[in-house]
């Protein structure tokens, strides 16, 4: 939220140009809602729905801004009709003269989250017609990059990521920099690109280590000695193991933590120094991956050593689809899919 230092100054925040006299109810329970929201989302709807009873009587990008805060803390949790429900509160506000790009974007989050891919990859695209300020369209980006990336689609993938980063360098997005590295390292390794995913990994890691976001920095560090077991780099691989199970000690990581234990079995086996672990219990830890990356890193890398474990194959995308934000949907190209 922005804060004007005089009365009635013209702000500009995000897409809206706003006039107000004084902060509306809850500001500042947006601002720490706003910082909740990664790991506290279910406090986030709460406070949301605190404030829903005075919500009508606050401006209507404030509104807007509330109800997709909301919509995101909702999907983290799951409760799609929740998270609906309030995009479609946001939606009502777009003849009011609210700029309908981040109801889009937001859309395109949630029915990702959904398992509705090809509905987010058009709820994303719509919103890229927008006239965006540029960290609306680096976030964008980041989205479209992973949505390509999840339809296989690589190649197009690393486009996205190479625009969102070049963008994010131009501004200085901190904290969207090690998202585009750590993507695009994941998307290096994937191409076959072993060095310039290892760059990108590398750079990824010290940004996140400078943001102090300890778990995502263990997450783009798994990803660095993943492609180092890859190429079987056994001299990088030991320089940096030590430093990296330790960060994922730290972050408290559990399954990046089962992921290191079977690198390191993998690693013993291929160099010949054997390992205790038998098969039956090399399997038992790799039973207990959920992530959907990790797991898909994991079937690749026990291959090495002949064991013909396979991940669990991805959820099916959700068939069908019904919208509710027919204002917003009217901007959009063309129909949502159903």
């Amino acid at each position: 939220m922005l804060k004007c230092r005089s009365l009635l100054l013209l702000c500009f925040a995000g897409l809206a140009v706003r006039l107000f006299a004084a902060e509306p109810p809850g500001a500042g329970l947006y601002q720490r809602s706003q910082a909740l929201l990664a790991n506290q989302p279910a406090v986030v709807s709460e406070y949301y729905q605190q404030l829903m009873a005075q919500l009508g009587q606050t401006p209507a990008w404030y509104q807007r801004d509330w109800h997709l805060l909301a919509a995101r803390a909702f999907a983290a949790q799951q409760q799609w009709p929740a998270a609906w429900h309030s995009l479609a509160l946001a939606d009502q506000l777009v003849p009011q003269g609210i700029v309908a790009a981040d109801i889009a974007m937001t859309a395109g989050y949630v029915a990702y989250q959904q398992q509705y891919r090809t509905a987010a990859r058009h709820w994303f695209l719509c919103a890229d017609k927008f006239a965006n300020p540029p960290l609306t369209r680096a976030k964008l980006l980041l989205n479209l990059g992973a949505v390509e990336s999840f339809r296989g689609d690589y190649a197009a993938a690393m486009v996205f990521y190479q625009q969102g980063l070049a963008l994010a360098e131009q501004h200085e997005f901190v904290t969207l920099l090690p998202m585009f590295n750590n993507n695009m390292g994941a998307m290096h390794w994937r191409l076959g690109q072993y060095e310039p995913a290892i760059a990108a990994l590398r750079q990824a890691t010290f940004r996140y280590a400078r943001l102090q976001q300890s778990y995502s920095q263990s997450r783009a560090a798994i990803n660095l000695l993943n492609v180092l077991v890859t190429i079987e780099d056994w001299g990088r691989y030991q320089r940096f193991y030590p430093s990296i199970a330790q960060q994922v000690q730290k972050a408290g990581a559990s399954e990046y933590g089962l992921f290191l234990q079977i690198l390191e079995v993998i690693r013993q086996r291929l160099t010949g120094q054997g390992s205790s672990m038998t098969d039956a219990q090399l399997e038992a830890l790799l039973a207990q991956l959920t992530g959907l990356n990790v797991q898909q890193m994991a079937q690749q890398q026990v291959h090495k050593i002949g064991l013909n474990w396979q991940a669990p194959p991805p959820a099916p995308a959700a068939e069908q689809f019904s919208s509710q934000l027919p204002h917003t949907e009217r901007l959009c190209p063309a129909p949502i899919p159903q």
